[in-house]
């Protein structure tokens, strides 16, 4: 049998063949249809071409299918994770008709104000990092929000002996790294950057009338 009247054999040295891949991705593999005496048989270089370009291009079809796939599970976990925070203020807001509107204009833009019992604020912030028992003059519970360790913002709440929140602090503590630390927003390690007892205050530690 001559390679001429074989379309899928690369002919090699007249008698020594190489069959081509037959699928896409696999590796070439030897073939002799007439041997000869003291012949070697020898890779079909442009079989071995074809085969590792397509196999270049199957990689970076799947190098960019798996790319997609990540920033598709990121953003729907990101969207599922807010969409429920939102109708678990929403239930919450339904299922206390005593709120007032204030109070429930709030809880579902994630916003807390003095007078709000632990209830309220748990269902517009979420659960505090931290709950201490202290002994102060006006008030006998503190929570706090944020993270001491990592630094940034840190939410004080303080809440009265009747479990009502009574006021605020929000302070920016210094990130350390590398043993240095980042000052405050005013140029100071551990600053006070607001406190009162007023108005809506929003987890990130701004407010509002």
């Amino acid at each position: 049998m001559q390679a001429a009247n074989r379309p899928d054999l690369c002919n090699k040295k007249g008698q020594d063949e190489v069959r081509s891949c037959s699928v896409s991705g696999q590796r070439p593999f030897l073939a002799r249809i007439v041997p000869s005496q003291g012949e070697n048989l020898e890779p079909c270089h442009s079989c071995l071409a074809g085969g590792t370009i397509r196999r270049r291009v199957t990689m970076r079809y799947l190098n960019l299918s798996l790319v997609i796939l990540f920033v598709g599970v990121f953003v729907i976990t990101g969207c599922s994770s807010l969409n429920r925070t939102l109708m678990a203020r929403t239930l919450f807001v339904d299922d206390h008709p005593e709120l007032s509107e204030m109070q429930a204009d709030a809880i579902l833009n994630g916003q807390i104000m003095v007078g709000m019992t632990h209830e309220m604020v748990t269902a517009a912030w979420g659960k505090p990092s931290r709950i201490e028992t202290i002994e102060a003059n006006d008030a006998s519970k503190q929570w706090i929000y944020g993270n001491y360790f990592v630094g940034g913002t840190i939410t004080n709440l303080f809440f009265g002996f009747e479990g009502q929140l009574i006021r605020y602090e929000v302070n920016y503590e210094p990130t350390h790294a590398n043993g240095g630390s980042i000052a405050g927003a005013d140029g100071s390690a551990g600053s006070v950057l607001l406190s009162g007892n007023s108005g809506l205050l929003s987890k990130d530690g701004t407010t509002s009338p």
